[in-house]
């Protein structure tokens, strides 16, 4: 690619990820911006929390005995900084930040943060907020820019690895058992994920705004996952999800068996987890999310209705009210295998309410829908028919400590 070409490619993806809450959060992680003294005094305030302040007492106020003087006065907290000076102070650390080698290593922690906290169901993050001002995006602009102009990105824009993909099972954290694979019976799960998805009942223009601020939550996820199965059916009757699979990795120097042990929304901690190999039998047809405008693209093509049951949690994080939909999977299927997202169609696409556009003018997955790419992770393939076979031995993987510069994953030899 010629230098201009490449030049421009960067700047749209810097720009992208600026965008982006899920971007801005990767940005500020990495840079740090959140440790710039006073920055936390200028967080907003969010309804059921409080401030905690530890009180520090200089020992000239303390008597002999022990005692306080002087117990009963109210701690009155410092004023905050001014807005102006904390931004130039963010703006200070990113220049600093952005005039060293990009830190690989520290680069997959900062990934690995902001999927952490994406969380689809629920208000907005008081430090994304701030990141989302345009003074502190022009502050991390320069950041932006680096990373993505190094090698540490030049994966971020990848198509499928199809000859590198694995399923990852993590294991139950109370019995340590492993769930089952279950790559094939996808015809089934289709027809029961459609018919529990669609069919819900219309909800009107005048009940947007009420069902979008009511207290309900629940199905908050746009990826073929459900419907789930009583606790005493065994075996389900058929696969309750569509299998996902992500490539091997590396976090600065240590390999990662699958980015998914790393990087995975809605995590719940787990310690163990096996890894299979997978290889589809034939060449897949596969959708690629590199961003806003492909996922938009993928439900306009196959669009489903489902703002009943989104219209709540994606309310409250987007700020949006209006109607939501996700693709039809059971319609995908028929013209594509996979639908795989990029490092960089996450990072650029997630937090946003996409507006979907309208294909044929019939309003249905047209103006005034949007959707939400949720419960996906980087680099992440989920597998819409039966195309998979496992294709090598199974690895056995152990969490231990976590810091930005290892994400602790070991493999445990046989």
């Amino acid at each position: 690619m010629p230098d201009g070409e490449a030049r421009a490619g960067h700047d749209g993806l810097a720009e992208a990820l600026l965008a982006s809450p899920a971007g801005r959060r990767m940005l500020a992680r990495y840079a740090e911006v959140t440790s710039v003294p006073g920055w936390w005094q200028h967080r907003p305030d969010r309804p059921g929390t409080s401030t905690v302040f530890a009180v520090f007492v200089p020992t000239s106020e303390v008597d002999d005995d022990g005692d306080v003087a002087d117990e009963g006065r109210p701690f009155v907290p410092p004023p905050p900084e001014p807005w102006p000076t904390i931004v130039e102070g963010v703006a200070r650390r990113c220049r600093d930040v952005a005039s060293q080698p990009v830190d690989q290593a520290r680069l997959c922690g900062a990934i690995a943060y902001s999927v952490d906290f994406t969380m689809p169901w629920q208000e907005v993050d008081a430090d994304d907020e701030l990141t989302a001002r345009a003074e502190v995006r022009a502050a991390l602009r320069p950041v932006a820019e680096v990373i993505v102009a190094s090698p540490a990105a030049e994966g971020w824009t990848r198509t499928l690895a199809v000859g590198d993909q694995r399923v990852t099972l993590f294991h139950d954290d109370q019995d340590g058992s492993v769930p089952a694979l279950a790559l094939s019976g996808l015809d089934a799960w289709a027809q029961a994920w459609h018919a529990a998805t669609a069919g819900a009942p219309s909800v009107s223009e005048d009940a947007l705004a009420e069902l979008a601020r009511s207290n309900e939550s629940g199905i908050w996820w746009s990826t073929p996952t459900g419907p789930f199965m009583c606790a005493r059916e065994e075996p389900p009757p058929h696969p309750t999800a569509a299998p996902r699979t992500t490539p091997t990795s590396r976090w600065g120097e240590h390999p990662l068996g699958a980015s998914e042990l790393a990087w995975i929304e809605d995590s719940f901690s787990w310690r163990e987890a096996t890894l299979v190999p997978v290889t589809p039998r034939r060449t897949p047809r596969v959708f690629e999310v590199t961003g806003p405008a492909a996922w938009a693209e993928l439900v306009r093509r196959f669009p489903l209705d489902v703002t009943l049951a989104r219209a709540p949690d994606w309310y409250r994080c987007t700020g949006r009210i209006g109607r939501w939909a996700v693709p039809d999977w059971r319609a995908a299927r028929q013209e594509y295998d996979a639908v795989h997202v990029t490092i960089a169609g996450y990072l650029t696409t997630v937090g946003l309410a996409v507006e979907v556009g309208d294909r044929d003018g019939d309003g249905v997955g047209g103006d005034g829908v949007a959707s939400v790419l949720a419960g996906w992770a980087p680099d992440l393939c989920v597998w819409l028919t039966d195309v998979l076979a496992e294709s090598g031995p199974r690895e056995r993987w152990v969490r231990g400590d976590v810091d930005d510069d290892d994400h602790g994953w070991r493999r445990v030899e046989a």
